[in-house]
């Protein structure tokens, strides 16, 4: 019973993988081919948000002007967001944490009854399982993807992400290098990263830093828990991080969500723009 509780707690915090999930096919024809492992919490999986936000980049993929266009993923789990993005064009750079052993495997007990956790890094490290993916699905991408550590929240490893960040060729940049290189990105991409509260303001401080003035967020957020009126717990406290950050926040239902699932996309960008009316 304790165990079923459990699982269904943990469901609710984190929701629930994708069974037997495929991307939708991009428009060379060609389909990503995605390793996945359940190993690794939430990352190792593909989740309903990343399906939601493949089918609507390919939607938007004019609107976007994605072709050539610098790209962030943030907690890119198996890359297939980040992935996708590029195989319509975009110079993508995809981004996750290392996890430490005791995130990946289950503790042993000493004869005191204490819990006793492995220490070290995980052998299943999402940038190895980035790596994999990143490798299989090269040759449906036009422009080489890059693959980077980044704690949400570190500035060492933020200053880094900006500094390796690519022209955007939408923008009239080179995406070799060029004069405009490494000051951000003018496009930041996230699935399934806006459940953990005590994450919410280094995530928002963090897509401010590495987006560049006029560029995009695309966050895409699925709801798992809900107050007493129906409101989205998660989703209101990242919003509220969001905006103490100096971004706008503008917050619409994403379409075509997996059977059982509902979210929202939240479209973030630096203050001074356009307001956008909540759709909710």
């Amino acid at each position: 019973m304790l165990a079923a509780a459990a699982g269904a707690l943990r469901r609710a915090l984190l929701g629930r993988p994708v069974a037997h999930a495929s991307l939708p096919s991009l428009p060379c024809g060609g389909s990503l081919t995605l390793q996945t492992t359940q190993q690794i919490p939430i990352g190792g999986q593909l989740h309903p948000m990343s399906l939601a936000l493949c089918r609507l980049l390919l939607a938007e993929r004019q609107p976007l002007r994605l072709a050539g266009r610098s790209c962030m993923e943030l907690g890119s789990g198996t890359g297939a967001v980040g992935i996708f993005a590029a195989g319509l064009g975009a110079a993508v750079t995809l981004t996750d944490q290392r996890l430490p052993r005791s995130a990946t495997q289950a503790p042993s007990f000493s004869s005191e009854g204490e819990a006793e956790y492995v220490t070290g890094d995980s052998p299943h490290q999402l940038t190895d399982l980035l790596l994999r993916n990143v490798a299989a699905n090269a040759a449906l991408c036009a422009l080489p993807l890059a693959v980077l550590e980044l704690h949400w929240g570190d500035s060492r490893l933020l200053g880094a992400a900006t500094r390796a960040a690519p022209c955007s060729l939408a923008d009239g940049g080179d995406a070799m290098g060029g004069s405009a290189a490494g000051v951000g990105y003018s496009l930041i991409l996230g699935s399934d990263i806006t459940y953990e509260q005590s994450a919410f303001a280094a995530l928002a401080a963090s897509i401010s830093a590495l987006m560049l003035p006029g560029g995009l967020a695309l966050i895409a957020h699925e709801t798992r828990l809900t107050g007493l009126r129906g409101a989205d717990i998660q989703l209101d406290g990242f919003a509220a991080a969001a905006r103490a950050a100096g971004l706008r926040v503008a917050i619409e239902a994403l379409p075509d969500p997996q059977p059982g699932s509902s979210g929202y996309l939240l479209r973030l960008s630096h203050a001074g723009g356009v307001e956008v009316e909540e759709d909710r």
